[in-house]
Order: structure tokens, then sequence, then C-alpha cells
């Protein structure tokens, strides 16, 4: 609380204002010399914090402690406790629960105050100060209790930062009445707002004035270590700190010289050309790149500037090539694409500037304009951003030539506000709070971080410094004004020539048209807005494959990422990004926080750290190879080709007069457009994984992580990691060398075996097979694209390559045994989330099929579900049934292995029928038979296998069906009592359970159906389903009307959605879980991890050591009532809950017949909701009889017992050598 005695504070603080005012001549003059001696200190961050002595030792120690063959458990002290006792006690905090939202909670119509606040924080950063202060006035008079729920200290902090900034001379005075004002507001002030306060008395020279504040920041119990470590106070600041300091408290600090050591070296061969005939777009990226490969800059200070400079490059570039001193078009192949966008940058800067200037006297309004916000980015920021997004919709557009408007806009709006946090984060350090963040860098590198005791301590302070720095969120609909309004722009301005020959007078002449244009197109049945790209304009940017001006925004990192120490801290050094992928879920955002806050994400957040900390270099072999072919525009691979090399054939000539044969024609048509516009996506996306490997080549690199709403893990960097395709993964290798050993040989043959295909034998008839195919693997090292090209037969032929190489270098030295190894080897699960169903449900012949039960060669689940499905047909065919005797003999394994292997990524049963479908014409005899029908009749056989397989796992799904049909039905119980009391036909039965007519229980089930199925992980993570039906808003732009749904509106949930994704999520985040406990696990025995969801790497030396870690992890996680814990934190949370049923309503009955263990494809989760699920989901009338009709009983909210579990025992894994294999 605010604790020193306010009245003396202000009749000092009068006195001091009093001889501030008086000197304000002298204190002018002296702020111009310390305002030129800001300016000449003020360098790149990197340049200017980086000479402390303190952070060049922190530095050294950081890049000491990661130096190959130091592990975290050689630095650890045995005083520490390991990580993972945490485990134990993840699930044991209580029990987050939040407030539930209501329907009216955002409720606001025109009244937003989200957008007002986002407005007032635009205002601030252009310094309009007067408007955001009216603006924040405004809002605490309009809805006094939402601000208050909304506004805390920070937005206050966010105003006196402004008046503190005014130029020349801080508003002192104003900034002190504010500070007045705080307090009316029931606020307290924060180390913020003191040290606000101390940096506008310092600018204006006013020490003494400062010194009484720091006073009180003391008196109310803050540091004057906390105020050194504030963002708001820059070196400037800190210096005339020192005298304060000496007065106040003593000031210990930090010595030594160590210099960090110097970077690894990069062969200047390897900087061969990349041939593209894309010039200017690579080049731009290329541009970014090349400070990865600055030698002679300090990593960290290079990856700062690696992270900050991406649009200021491009912006200077094009101001280059416009003044003409620039690489020149005799450089680029495609200069009339150069100059075009040079063109449209310049007049896009101009119809920027003409807007904001249009709307910078828009001050009657102070509540939504966006001209703020156009006017807190500069315009020749802006405009490349706009540009760049709308060449990108060419590549990523899912329409013909183009992209959905809505799409477009968002786009360009949410590229905007990255820059708009961007430019305020990187005025937001100095060298104290640098040297902090450095600090957690070593204890990172080292694994002291991984101490939970440290860790914590470490968290707290984080969370402190993060909290000092208040930038709201743009909303949907602000993203689709800032983006139409700069689309809209470019859209009018950009053009394209085109000549056309002038038929009377046989001139060619040259046209200006439109280079975009706005149009709709149908899909789905529904009429869409599109922005499309002039045809002359595709043909050019198809002359080079890939999109001028485009580049990654986010690359590999040259040093380890930020540890995440809370939900919003890891990841880049200077972006802001979450842990997790919220996916438009305010809820989950707020559990996330909540969890944060409390300490839950400790465990999980390590994991994060544990798969971001491991060290990567690219492949140089694989890369070489790569190159000569991508110079050569074949198609091998996962590269596609230079050229498609098929034409539109000639109209037909009754083109005019023949529907058929013009139908014909243009079906051709689309084919072969569909077909170079996929290839040219395809092309772009291969040119910037060879152009990111070619600019880390020699570079150690590291990839940042975060995971989706259920765990699972993904690296932040999008076009070049571990996830990526087969052509990224054969050019990674781990960066530290081990050497193989006996084990590690072996675990070589046997990962290049499994590559090439011969993966369903036991490990002894793998290493067999490779040494009786040597010639091959020689041969497809010494001469890859010359000689047999063994290496190309296989699934994944680059990572089949890179083994190739490595496994021929190893056995070619002389040791090699000895031979020191970087590839990573993998150990694939065997449907890890059948593995997790079989462990929960006690299934044997389930655990058996995915190889949880000791055997001598690997179970096939597929083969397993074949033979099963086999067995019923014939049982079938012998009864006379008519279809099991068409298909009989004609089951293989391939029939069924896609919809086996989709049922654990989300298919239903029309999607596996339509798969069986496939195959079943693919069988010659069937091709005069119905396939339709039996294809319906082989999918219900084979869900029916499964089933039977894992009777446990069937048992659990009903029981997550049901848990979460009711959770998703139900309401808190003062919910139902409000309703009660408005209904003049609600009763109270003589048990005391309401009954409401059932269109009364309708009608508040359609509005306060709020209720998501929230579950919590046993690494303590809580998860929120984000499934709701969305509410759609029309935004009127400059373009179209358009239609967007808004996520932050308070809807209900589709329930349909939330019961049927609750099973497979809920095993994901099972999944999720053994993951990050093995990544930790592997952390403690020093070695290297990295996860692809179901496939674990590591060097092969450790590949028996990793194995062991996998199946302790799976065991520990399992031996917990882990299904008990979910029953009982459902009843605690859902406490007071109730739910509508009729008299006619039966006890709990199954889902499904048989066993649908559909996991929700990993590619699919932005489509949280589609039209098929909002038609089904329909509030769920009883039909059993005519009073089930009229009325509905509300009853407590329980939850069905568990069902009984089989006799699996779960430890049997530990003995299981293809448990993964």
């Amino acid at each position: 609380m605010f604790s020193f005695s306010h009245k003396a504070f202000v009749s000092q603080r009068k006195r001091l204002l009093g001889s501030v005012l008086t000197t304000r001549t002298s204190a002018g003059v002296q702020t111009k010399s310390t305002s030129f001696l800001e300016a000449t200190l003020r360098k790149p961050v990197q340049s200017r914090y980086l000479n402390s002595s303190v952070t060049k030792n922190n530095l050294a120690s950081a890049d000491l402690a990661a130096a190959p063959g130091l592990s975290a458990v050689e630095t650890l002290p045995e005083a520490m406790n390991p990580l993972m006792e945490s485990l134990t006690t993840a699930g044991s905090k209580d029990l987050l629960i939040l407030p539930r939202p209501r329907s009216q909670d955002f409720n606001d119509g025109k009244f937003n105050i989200k957008e007002r606040l986002v407005v007032m924080h635009a205002c601030l950063k252009t310094g309009d100060v007067d408007r955001a202060r009216r603006m924040l006035t405004s809002l605490y008079k309009s809805n006094p209790q939402k601000m208050n729920e909304l506004a805390d200290i920070h937005v206050h902090n966010s105003l006196l930062r402004g008046y503190i900034e005014k130029s020349p001379r801080p508003h002192v005075v104003q900034a002190m009445n504010w500070f007045d004002t705080i307090k009316k507001y029931g606020l307290s002030p924060d180390c913020t707002t003191y040290a606000i306060l101390i940096k506008g008395f310092l600018r204006i020279n006013s020490v003494n004035a400062a010194k009484v504040i720091a006073q009180e920041m003391l008196k109310a119990g803050y540091t004057m270590e906390q105020l050194y470590g504030n963002p708001h106070l820059d070196d400037a600041d800190l210096k005339k700190l020192i005298g304060i300091a000496e007065e106040l408290a003593p000031v210990s600090v930090a010595k030594g010289k160590p210099q960090a050591p110097a970077a690894p070296e990069a062969t200047p061969e390897a900087f061969a050309d990349i041939k593209s005939s894309n010039p200017l777009g690579v080049r731009m990226l290329r541009k970014s790149l090349e400070t990865a490969s600055a030698n002679y800059m300090d990593l960290y200070e290079r990856q700062l500037k690696l992270e900050q400079q991406a649009i200021e490059a491009e912006v200077a570039r094009l101001a280059e090539l416009d003044k003409g001193r620039g690489e020149g078009a005799v450089n680029f192949r495609s200069s009339h694409l150069k100059r075009m966008i040079r063109d449209w940058h310049g007049e896009l800067v101009k119809r920027i500037q003409d807007e904001a200037a249009r709307v910078a006297d828009d001050s009657k309004d102070i509540t939504t304009s966006y001209g703020a916000l156009l006017r807190s980015v500069a315009p020749e920021k802006l405009a490349i951003i706009t540009i760049n997004e709308m060449l990108r919709s060419n590549a990523n557009g899912d329409v013909s030539d183009g992209t959905k408007s809505t799409q477009l806009l968002l786009s360009i709006g949410k590229a905007v506000e990255l820059e708009y946090h961007s430019d305020i984060l990187k005025k937001r350090s100095n060298s104290h709070l640098l040297d902090r963040r450095v600090q957690v860098q070593s204890l990172y590198s080292s694994g002291k971080l991984f101490n939970m005791t440290v860790r914590r301590a470490e968290a707290k302070k984080e969370r402190e410094a993060i909290e000092s720095e208040w930038v709201p969120r743009w909303t949907k609909e602000m993203h689709m004004s800032i983006g139409s309004i700069l689309a809209s722009s470019l859209i009018e301005s950009a053009k394209v020539h085109t000549k056309r020959v002038n038929d009377a007078t046989g001139d060619v002449e040259v046209f200006k048209e439109d280079a975009f244009y706005v149009t709709h197109q149908y899909q789905r049945g529904r009429q869409i807005g599109v922005v499309k790209l002039h045809p002359k304009l595709i043909d050019i940017l198809s002359e080079g494959p890939l999109q001028e001006g485009v580049h990654p925004r986010l690359l590999p990192m040259l040093v380890t990422p930020k540890p995440w120490l809370t939900y919003n801290s890891g990841g880049y050094l200077t972006s802001r990004s979450l842990c997790m992928r919220i996916k438009g879920s305010p809820e989950q955002l707020a559990y996330l926080q909540e969890a944060s806050n409390k300490d839950c994400l400790a465990v999980a957040l390590a994991g994060l750290d544990v798969l971001g900390a491991t060290k990567w270099q690219v492949n140089r072999k694989v890369f070489d190879v790569v190159l000569k072919v991508w110079n050569s525009g074949e198609e091998l691979g996962d590269i596609p080709p230079a050229e498609i090399h098929r034409e539109v054939p000639p109209k037909p000539e009754d083109y005019d007069e023949n529907p058929q044969a013009r139908w014909q024609w243009m079906k051709e048509y689309r084919e072969v457009q569909s077909l170079k516009r996929n290839n040219h996506s395809l092309r772009c996306d291969a040119n910037y994984k060879v152009e990111i490997a070619k600019a880390f080549l020699g570079q150690s690199m590291y990839f940042p992580h975060n995971f989706d709403f259920r765990g699972r893990a993904y690296p932040i960097p999008p076009h070049f990691n571990h996830l990526g395709s087969d052509l990224c993964r054969g050019m990674l290798l781990f960066d530290d060398a081990k050497p193989l050993g006996k084990s590690g040989l072996k675990w070589l043959k046997i990962h290049l075996a499994s590559l090439a295909g011969y993966d369903k034998h036991s490990f002894e008839d793998r290493v067999s097979y490779i040494e009786s195919n040597l010639n091959k693997v020689f041969d497809s090292a010494d001469r890859p694209l010359d000689g047999d090209r063994w290496w190309l037969q296989a699934e994944d032929p680059w990572q089949c390559l890179a083994a190739c190489f490595e496994l021929t270098e190893a056995l070619r030295s002389p040791e090699p045994e000895e031979f020191c190894s970087r590839l990573p080897v993998h150990q694939d699960g065997t449907c890890n989330g059948l593995q997790h169903y079989a462990a929960l449900g006690g299934d044997k012949e389930g655990a058996r099929q995915v190889n949880l039960i000791p055997s001598g060669a690997p179970a096939d689940i597929y083969t397993g579900v074949a033979n099963k499905v086999i067995e019923l047909i014939e049982k079938e065919a012998a009864l006379g049934i008519d279809k099991a005797q068409i298909l009989k003999g004609k089951i293989t394994r391939k029939v069924v292995k896609q919809t086996v292997m989709t049922n654990v990524y989300g298919v239903t049963v029309i999607g596996a029928r339509a798969q069986i479908s496939n195959r079943l014409r693919e069988i010659e005899e069937l091709k005069d038979v119905d396939v339709f029908g039996l294809s319906t009749y082989l999918t219900r056989l084979v869900f029916d296998s499964l089933g039977e397989m894992f009777t446990g796992a069937r048992n659990l799904q009903d029981w997550l069906n049901e848990s979460a049909r009711r959770i998703a039905r139900s309401i808190p119980a003062e919910l139902l009592e409000e309703a009660k009391n408005k209904s003049k036909q609600a009763k109270t039965s003589e048990s005391g359970e309401v009954e409401l007519p059932t269109s009364v229980s309708s009608k508040l089930l359609s509005s306060e159906q709020m209720s998501s199925v929230i579950w919590t992980t046993p690494l303590g993570v809580p998860i929120v389903q984000p499934y709701r039906k969305h509410q759609k808003k029309v935004i009127k732009t400059n373009l179209q009307n358009l239609t967007i749904i808004n996520p932050d509106a308070h809807v209900p949930v589709n329930a349909q959605k939330q019961r049927t994704a609750f099973p497979p999520n809920f095993i994901h985040s099972l999944d999720a879980s053994h993951m990050l406990m093995s990544a930790v696990a592997c952390k403690q025995h020093g070695l290297s991890f990295a996860s692809v969801h179901d496939s674990y790497w590591t060097h092969a030396c450790d590949v028996d050591t990793m194995n062991t870690i996998l199946r302790e992890q799976f065991i520990e996680l399992h031996q917990r009532p882990i299904m008990e814990e979910l029953r009982n934190e459902f009843i605690e949370r859902y406490k007071g809950y109730k739910m509508p049923v009729s008299a006619s309503d039966d006890e709990v009955k199954p889902a499904n017949k048989g066993l649908n263990l559909a996991l929700p494809d990993d590619g699919h989760d932005d489509d949280l909701d589609t039209e098929a699920d909002e038609k089904q989901d329909q509030p769920e009338e009883p039909k059993d009889s005519k009073k089930s009709k009229k009325v509905h009983k509300w009853v407590d909210l329980t939850f069905p017992p568990l069902p009984p579990r089989g006799d699996f025992d779960v430890s049997q894994v530990k003995e299981s050598p293809y448990f993964f294999h």
C-alpha cells in the first residue's frame, strides 16, 4: 500500500516544484546539454550496452557454460534439488478457478474499452498526451466499474511517462498532478511510477526532487536495485542516480573484464551465390541475414541486430535504390519488379502521410479514431509492411491468384502492431537491466536455472520487469481498420505496365493498370471478398520463385533464447511472445497468466527452455547437394522444379459454340494454372530454407519454442527448423559432436535402415540390412547426384542422405567407434495417442499392438487392425452378408493404414469413409461395384476393430465425452436462480430441484452456456478448450464490408466441439507432458534433446540412455492416478453447477459403439469452429417423451464413476525394446 505520509510529501513536493519552476531558463540550458549527451550516447542497444564489463563477463560465462562436452549435470551443485522433483508437487497446488465469463461481459456496443485504451496508448506514443488524458478521464466517467477492473497502475504510469517525455521539457507539474489523481482511483504507485517521476526530475536536473521521490519509493518498500532495473530509466538516468544512491543506500557494483569468446568462423566458399530469379526479395532477405555472418560482432550483439533490423533494412534499401545508390538493376534479373516496388513505396508513403495529416486534427472524437494508430508507426515502415503482406498473398492465399480480403487486412494490421510493439520495446532498456538479462542467460546456459528455487526467484524479478510496461493488444477490428486503410492506399497507387498492339495503327502502346484489384469469389457456396493480383504482376513474380520484398520475420537465434521465466518473457531477446499459442481465447490467456503468477508453469516452461537450449548447425555436406539441385532447377525430394513444363492447351475451334468443349478447356486451364501456382508457392518456401541455411553456415543456432493450447511444443521460427520438411531436417545437425562408441555405431546403422524404409524389422535385422547394403550407402555419400541415387528411394531422402554421409565418414575413419558424430538419431513412438489410451485403459491387447509390451520385433498397429478386419469379414461372409463376401480376400494393410493413422489425428467417420473409398477404387475387381456402400461397411469394421483392441480406452473415451457434454451444458446455480425468479412457470420439486419450461431452459442455455472444459495437465498447465460459437461481426472498410469473428466477445460454447474434441485434446496434453518430462530428464543427464511430437532425437551414443529415460518418464506419468485426478478436478472446478435433464433421461449412455480415437490434426488448429459444427450444435432437446419436451429439471452437475481399468501393468514398458524405435 501507499505507506508514506501523503501530506508531508505534498508539502515537500510543492516546495521542490516551486524551485523547479523558478529555474526554468537555466534548467532548460542544462537540459539541452543533457539531451545532446543522451543523443551522443544513444547508439544501437547492442553497441552501447554490451561494453558493460558485467555484461561481457556474463556473456563469457554463458558461452563457456554452453561449450561442447559440458553438461548441465556437471554444472549443478549437488545441493541443488533436481527439477523433476517438482513434478510430484505440480498437481498439488491450489486449483486455479477463475470467474466464469458471462454473456454480457463484453457486450459494450460502441463502448469498446479495449479499443479506446489502445487509441489512448497510441496517442501517448505520438506525443498527444492531452488527448490521452481526456480519453482516460472519459472512460472512468462512463464506466468506472469496468475501468477499475481493466485499468491498473500500469495504465496510469503510461500517462505519467507521456508527460515526462514531452519535448523540449518534461511536464513535471502535470505529472505530479496526475500522481495525486492516481490515488483517487484507489491505486497505489509501484516502482515504475517512482522511476518515471524520478526520470522527469532528472531531465530538468532537479536532483533534490528526484531524491525526495526516491526516499518515498524506499519507504513504500521498493529497493534501489529494483529502480536500476526499471526499463524506463536509460543509462543517462542511471549515471545521475549514482549520487542519489550513495546518500540513500549502499551500491554494489559488479566488476570483471573477461571478454566474450570469438564467434565460430564461416568458410568463405560456403557463400557461393544461390541462383534465384527472385532478385529483390531474396536480396532483402539476404540483407537481413548478413548479420548472421558478421564475424566481427559479438554473438549477443549480433542477435540483437538480427532481431531489430528487419523493417529498417528494407526501408533503407529502398531509399538507396530510389537515389540510384543501390546494387543496381544490373545485379537483378527482375529489375522491372524492383522499379515497381520502389515506385509503389514512394507513392504509398505520400498517401499515408496525406491520410495521417487528414486525421491529425480529428480531436473531436477522442475515442475510436484510427488516426493515432496510423501516426504511431513511421510512414516508410507502414508502406514496406503493406507491400510485403500484399505480395505475400500471392503464395499464401487460399483462393485463385490472391487471398481473402479479411485474411489480408488482418495480416497487414497484425504486422503493423508487431512493429508498433517492437518500437516501444527498443526504447525500454538500460545497461543495468541488460546485465540482469545476461545474468539470467548465464544461469540458463549453465543449467542452474533448472533448479526450482533459483528459477522461481528469477521469475519474480522477471514479472516485475514485464509489468512495468503496459502495451495493450489491438483488437481484430483495429487490425481490419488500419489494414484496410493501408491496403486500399496501395491498391489505388500500385500500377503495372502492360503492352497492347493498337489494331488501327499497329503500334505497341503501354498502359498503366492496377496491380491489385478487389472482387468477390464463391468458396464453399459462400460469397467472400478477395484481393487478386493483376495477371502481369503474377507473371513477373513467377519469373523468380520468391515474392519480392518478403522475408522471414523470425529466424533461428545465434544465442540461447531468453528463458521462459514467465508466460510472456521467453524466446527472442527483443520481442515479447507468449509461451502458448492462444488461438484467440481470452479465457485461456487469463488462466495462463494466473498460473504463471502462481508459479504453476515452472516445470513446463523449463521443458521449453531445454528444447530451446539445444544447439544446432547446418549440415554442410547436405547443403552443398541441396545447392546444386536448387541451382539446376531439377525437381528432387522436397525441392520443386524451377519450371512446370505443362502448357495450357489451345482453345478449341468451337469454343464459343460448344459448351462441353468450353467447359473441358476451362477445366484444363484451371488445372495448369493451379499446378503452376502451387509449384510457385513451394518454390518460394524452399528458397527461404536454402537462403536461411546458407546464412547460418558455420554458425551455431538455436530454436526458441512455445506450445499450443494443448501443451505440444513447436519451434517459433517458422521457415527453418527441425519440425519442418525433410529438406530442413536433412540440413540440420547437432552443434555438439560426441564419439559414437559401440552402441552409437549400432544406432547409427539402425537409424539409417529406418530412414531407408526398413523399420518394421528387429534392430538386429536393420543392422544387417545396412551392412549388406554398404556399397549403396557409400555410393550415395560419394556420388549423391551422379551415382545410383539409392538415398532418393527413401520416404525422407534428405535425412537419408545425411545419414549416409555420417555413416560413411564414421566407417572410413581410423576408429569408427571414436568418430565424433553430430547427426540426430530418432526414436519414434508407435501411435503415441494409442499408447496413452492403452496405458490409461489398461488394455493388454492394445498395449501389445502399440509396443508397450516386450516383443522380439516391433508390432505394427496397421497390420493388426487389418488382420482383425479380415477376421470380421470372414465371419460375416460365412453368415451370407453380401458386402463381406465381396470384400473377402481383398483387404490389405494399405486399405486400412490411412484410416487407422488419421484416426489418431482427427478423422471423422465421413472422412474415414472417403479414405477407404479411395483405396477400394484402386482395386481392379471392385471398379464396377458400389464402392460407397462397401466403404461405409468397411469403415464400421475398422472402428469396431480398434474398439475391440482398446476396450478400456473405448470406455474412457465414453467417460470423457460424457463429462465434457455435461460441462458444456451446465451453468452456475446463481444463474439458474435468476432465471427461476424471472419465469412465472418455474417450479421447485420436492427434492429442491428447479423445473423450467423447455423454452426457458433453451433460452438460458443459448445465452449462458458458457462453461468451457478446463483441466490441468500433470505439469500444472491449465488447458481451456477454445471452442465457442464465435460472434461474427460485419466491419465496414475502405475495400468491402467484411465479416470477422470477434474472439473477445464472450459467447456460448460450441457444446458439440467441446464434447468431441475433449478426448483427443486430453490425450495430446498427456503426450506433451511426457515429452517435456523426458526433455528435462535428458537435460539432467547431459543429453542433447529435440522433439518432433512423437519422435525424439539425440546423439547416437546417447540413444540407450534416452530410451531408458523415455520409458521411466512414461511409467512415472502413468503410475499417477491421472483419471482420478481429472475427475476430482472436475468435481471441484464445477462445484455448484446445474445441468438440465428430463424425467425420461437415462443414465450415461456410451457415446460410440466403436472407438474413435480422433486427435485433431496439428495442421488445423486455427479452424476452431466449422460450419458443420455450428449446424450440429443446437441446444439438445430430450426426445424420449412429450413431457420431456415441455419441462427440464435442473439437477446438480455430477460426473459418472470411472470405468474399470484393465490389468495391463505399465511398468512392462521398461522392458519393451520397441516402445520407441
